[in-house]
């Protein structure tokens, strides 16, 4: 009986989140609709809710190979949560639309990508880097670099990743799918360790 309520666009929310994680993607997405729907009903377009709801439906998006909707709905997210004094968030939602234009594989996307990807940098780094959410922007530093086929900075920002994923959350499936990306381009991080030292 929580039809009407705020309550129940978080129900559906959730419920929505608990579809991505277990992989069933296209329920998940219809029920980010349905919170979009109840949401309407009952906030304000620039609620702050808005921003977390879009940040997660895209990254349903994402998971299916739809890059072009799931940068639509970070771009809404951007736009709600500038708004905001939050930098966290701000820089999660950067990081997130980074993935989703270097997902496109197109050089202008390539190029916006960077763009966003430096903005969530600055603001992880100046946080002090320990935000669990770092870890994405590490892996998708490496996809870019991936992407340019600059193999040892992909390497290095892969590890990175790695590392901070295991610090916050362990061996877990995220850590196996980075796991393999850097499997692929290990090899090349003696390059990158040497121009380091």
């Amino acid at each position: 009986k929580l039809e009407g309520t705020i309550e129940y666009g978080t129900a559906l929310s959730n419920i929505a989140n608990a579809y991505r994680a277990f992989g069933l993607y296209e329920k998940s997405v219809a029920y980010f609709r349905e919170t979009y729907k109840s949401y309407c009903e009952q906030l304000d377009m620039n609620d702050l809710r808005f921003a977390g709801l879009y940040n997660n439906w895209s990254l349903g998006y994402q998971e299916m190979g739809d890059y072009e909707c799931s940068k639509e709905l970070l771009y809404r997210s951007l736009k709600v949560i500038d708004l905001y004094d939050d930098d966290i968030k701000k820089a999660i939602t950067r990081s997130n639309l980074a993935s989703s234009l270097i997902l496109l594989g197109k050089d202008e996307a390539y190029d916006e990508a960077m763009v966003y990807l430096k903005e969530a940098f600055d603001i992880f780094e100046k946080d002090g880097g320990e935000d669990y959410h770092f870890s994405a922007a590490l892996v998708t530093m490496g996809d870019a670099y991936y992407y340019k086929n600059d193999k040892s900075l992909a390497a290095y920002y892969y590890k990175r990743g790695l590392d901070e994923i295991e610090k916050h959350t362990g061996k877990n499936d995220n850590y196996d799918r980075v796991l393999k990306k850097y499997e692929e381009v290990k090899n090349y991080t003696s390059l990158i360790e040497l121009s380091y030292e």
